[in-house]
């Protein structure tokens, strides 16, 4: 594990908590420190005085959340993220982390069905989208490899995921003390977990393959002035109504911003098997050239801009202006992107640029 990724998240959900009385943050992030020296059964001791003497207290909760995860106890974290939907179900940044913990057990789908929960209550929430994006990735190239009824490792989705701290904790402390019976939507059910590989907490930049990140996030892009009304119980049991123009949305968004981080297995997982290559060379030539490309500057920024969305419901075309700066290199470029419907994913199947 990462200790400054770990000290930048927690200092960030405390930051947000400020208002409380001094004591409190010194004892979280004091714990948060022993949680990022790996000195885990220290911090758990000082973690279970703490909830003992603040008990229902969400800061320690979600750091007891945090610790469960060093301790690769996913399980027992699922279990604490549903406590936290089930007592504040208005909340999407538990949704968010525990479609993070469902997907490194590799169940994507019952991971999109949380993010598109956490969606419900917060539908410009930032990092749900981006999540959103990498699972969608994920199935896709999942559904490839089994198309090609393969066991070959290097098609596996590995999707990188980014947990994220509470901004409105202390708004929600303050309501769960005034409103004893909430109503609140059924929480998630945990699946049993699969034996494959756990959140790992990494730096904001992009780590190895087969990593789940654990990285700070900033809060939603628009934060509400009016607190948001929880779901019904009934309503959080249907199941989100499709919109493909979002779904396209995010898919691009996605593409750009894995292009931008240099991340290229990311970025190449949203193409389609049958993509169809620029030159008509072969998409083994392709993509050796595109990782190429995409590792040999420093830094790229890909910047989209006038999103035209056409789509009929399996296809689509997406027009837009891409602004391409790599070190010295400053390109803008009209762009069209065809994709096709994949289940619930949309992949690219041809790129046109002029």
């Amino acid at each position: 594990m990462h200790s400054r990724a770990l000290l930048a998240l927690t200092a960030l959900l405390l930051a947000f908590l400020a208002p409380q009385a001094h004591s409190e943050p010194d004892e979280l992030q004091k714990i948060s420190q022993l949680i990022g020296r790996n000195q885990h059964v220290e911090a758990e001791k000082n973690l279970e005085r703490y909830l003992a003497a603040h008990p229902g207290d969400v800061r320690g909760t979600f750091i007891k959340g945090i610790l469960l995860g060093e301790q690769k106890k996913t399980a027992e974290a699922i279990r604490l993220y549903n406590d936290l939907i089930k007592q504040n179900p208005t909340w999407p940044e538990p949704y968010n982390n525990l479609a993070v913990l469902y997907a490194s057990q590799g169940q994507f789908e019952r991971a999109r069905q949380t993010l598109e929960t956490a969606l419900r209550t917060h539908p410009s929430y930032a990092a749900v989208h981006d999540n959103l994006s990498g699972i969608y990735a994920a199935m896709a190239s999942e559904a490839y490899g089994k198309a090609l009824k393969t066991d070959d490792t290097s098609i596996r989705p590995q999707p990188r995921l980014a947990m994220v701290g509470l901004p409105y904790a202390e708004k929600q402390a303050l309501a769960m003390a005034a409103n004893t019976q909430p109503t609140t939507p059924a929480p998630i059910k945990a699946a049993a977990p699969a034996p494959v590989a756990k959140p790992v907490l990494a730096a904001s930049a992009p780590a190895a393959p087969l990593q789940t990140a654990l990285t700070p996030v900033a809060a939603p892009m628009a934060k509400p002035e009016a607190q948001p009304i929880a779901p019904s119980p009934k309503a959080a049991k249907e199941p989100v109504a499709d919109d493909p123009a979002a779904r396209i949305e995010a898919t691009i968004k996605g593409w750009a911003k894995a292009w931008s981080r240099q991340d290229v297995d990311r970025y190449l997982d949203y193409y389609a098997g049958n993509f169809k290559t620029p030159k008509g060379e072969s998409r083994r030539a392709w993509e050796q050239t595109r990782r190429s490309r995409i590792n040999s500057p420093e830094s790229i920024t890909v910047d989209i801009a006038n999103l035209k969305i056409e789509n009929d419901g399996n296809h689509a075309k997406v027009r837009f202006k891409q602004n391409y700066r790599a070190d010295r290199i400053s390109k803008r470029t009209n762009k069209t992107l065809i994709l096709n419907r994949s289940g619930n994913r949309w992949l690219i199947v041809e790129e046109l640029a002029r």
